[in-house]
């Protein structure tokens, strides 16, 4: 004799699970975000330029455990990349201005022109 197969004899529905939206992990209280960061380090950087401080490359290098060639280097190249940083900033700073005060002056030139009596 076949075993008996038994089935149940409810049969359950699957039930509807609810999507979770993906959440932006939430920065913790004592980390900083990347543009605040960027905007600190560009702060900093003219802080010293404007100050005229000088940087101690062999201190630098002792601090650092580095060789005095390879600390001048990596200062260069920080140099590099803030100055990079800078003129982007200042570039993107000058797109935001709103472009309303180049029109102001063709129509100011334009109420010369009128105002001057030429077209009589």
């Amino acid at each position: 004799m076949a075993p008996k197969i038994s089935t149940p004899s409810k049969v359950s529905t699957p039930t509807k699970v609810a999507k979770r939206t993906p959440k932006k992990t939430p920065t913790k209280p004592g980390q900083v975000r990347d543009a605040e960061l960027k905007k600190n380090l560009l702060f900093l950087w003219v802080v010293f330029k404007t100050s005229g401080s000088h940087v101690n490359i062999p201190s630098l290098a002792e601090h650092f455990g580095l060789k005095h060639n390879a600390a001048q280097m990596r200062f260069t190249r920080l140099k590099k990349k803030l100055e990079e940083m800078e003129a982007a900033e200042a570039e993107e700073a000058n797109q935001a201005q709103p472009k309303a005060d180049n029109d102001t002056d063709s129509d100011e030139a334009a109420d010369a022109k009128v105002d001057s009596g030429d077209n009589i």
